[in-house]
C-alpha cells in the first residue's frame, strides 16, 4: 500500500530542484578536479549570475 501523501511540498518551493541540481553538479566537478590533482582555475557552475568566462582558482590552490 502506498501512502496517500504526494511529493508536492518538495516541488512547491520555487527553484529548489534547480538549486539542488546546480549544487550537485558543482560539487561533483570539484570532486573530480581534486581527484586528478588540478590546481588551476575553474568556472563555478552553481552560479547563474556570473560573466561568461569568469573563473576563479580551485578552493585548495
Amino acid at each position: 500500500m502506498h501512502p496517500k501523501e504526494t511529493q508536492e511540498p518538495v516541488y512547491s518551493v520555487k527553484g529548489l530542484v534547480t538549486e539542488i541540481r546546480l549544487l550537485t553538479r558543482h560539487y561533483l566537478v570539484l570532486l573530480l578536479l581534486r581527484s586528478i590533482g588540478y590546481r588551476g582555475s575553474y568556472q563555478d557552475l552553481s552560479r547563474t549570475n556570473r560573466w561568461v568566462g569568469q573563473t576563479e582558482p580551485v578552493p585548495w590552490a
